[in-house]
């Protein structure tokens, strides 16, 4: 069975919408980006916030569909990488 690794990145103002870790299966690819969600959460944000976000999945998302529920949350898809991975 085949796995793939999807790498994107979100962009917003907005505080983080933590939901959306759960709902994507994604989780922050490093301690800067959990930074950066932390820094939306509880500080005055100023300006617009770029995370970084990876997803595994054994299906290759790449329709946009989710890409229109983080628009709903105020924030965008900015950039997406699809790795395969074998097993």
């Amino acid at each position: 069975m085949s796995f793939y690794k999807r790498i994107y990145k979100v962009e917003g103002s907005t505080p983080f919408p933590i939901d959306m870790l759960r709902f994507d299966g994604s989780f922050p690819r490093s301690g800067i980006d959990s930074g950066r969600i932390d820094q939306t959460l509880n500080y005055n944000n100023d300006g617009k916030v770029v995370v970084e976000l990876v997803q595994y999945s054994d299906l290759k998302i790449s329709d946009g569909s989710r890409d229109k529920r983080w628009e709903s949350f105020g924030w965008k898809v900015i950039d997406t990488h699809i790795v395969g991975m074998e097993e």
